[in-house]
């Protein structure tokens, strides 16, 4: 019976998988996905101020990540989100260039779901490399999102836990969008509901402050 329960869990998150898949693969102009920039910023944008230019010395930024994936098929369900307070960091240079290179960018993703009368519980960590270029106050930015560890736990009626190797079953989305230096809370939005899967990602630009300057 545990190797008919753990044989179904993964057969119902396969079944996922080319659904998961979309929230990468439809990140370009699909109807299924929904894209919307949200400016928080209020007033004219006629002349460009200096607070609309682009750093003269290199400035660390966060990007405040919001994850939540809703996975529903018959007999099935699955939930994999990011802790509030989840954020992404990277450095937009003086000569413009965007990169990540001076951060680890690792954030704990929960998973919990539920197969017949088995529980799955267990944790993910997800990385974000992060590329661009900023000109004339919008950073263009390239996230790149990808799995590096999965670690799940079945528990089913009567039977002592039993670790599930879901590894290369779920996938991380890819985007690119433009973000306005001047718009505090500048916003990206992907969400999409189709189907078996519910997805909701979003990433908010705020600024930290300067990168650590070279002694004179």
């Amino acid at each position: 019976m545990r190797n008919h329960r753990l044989s179904l869990l993964l057969f119902v998150l396969c079944l996922a998988v080319g659904v998961m898949a979309c929230t990468q693969t439809l990140t370009r102009g699909d109807d299924a996905i929904t894209e919307t920039p949200i400016s928080s910023a209020s007033g004219s944008d006629d002349n460009l101020s200096l607070a609309e230019a682009c750093p003269e010395i290199d400035m660390y930024y966060r990007l405040d990540y919001i994850h939540e994936v809703i996975q529903n098929t018959p007999g099935a369900n699955f939930v994999h989100t990011a802790p509030p307070g989840a954020a992404f960091l990277l450095t937009i240079h003086g000569d413009g260039i965007i990169d990540s290179n001076d951060f680890e960018n690792l954030i704990e993703v929960s998973i919990l779901g539920t197969f017949a009368d088995c529980v799955l519980e267990g944790t993910g960590e997800l990385s974000a490399e992060i590329l661009g270029l900023c000109n004339e106050g919008v950073a263009t930015l390239l996230i790149t999102e990808k799995w590096e560890s999965l670690t799940t736990t079945a528990t089913c009626p009567d039977q002592e836990p039993q670790p599930v190797n879901i590894e290369g079953l779920f996938t991380a989305p890819e985007d690119e969008a433009d973000y306005v230096l001047s718009d505090e809370g500048s916003t990206r939005v992907l969400e999409t509901n189709f189907g078996p899967l519910s997805a909701y990602y979003s990433w908010t630009l705020r600024e930290c402050g300067p990168g650590l300057q070279p002694l004179p």
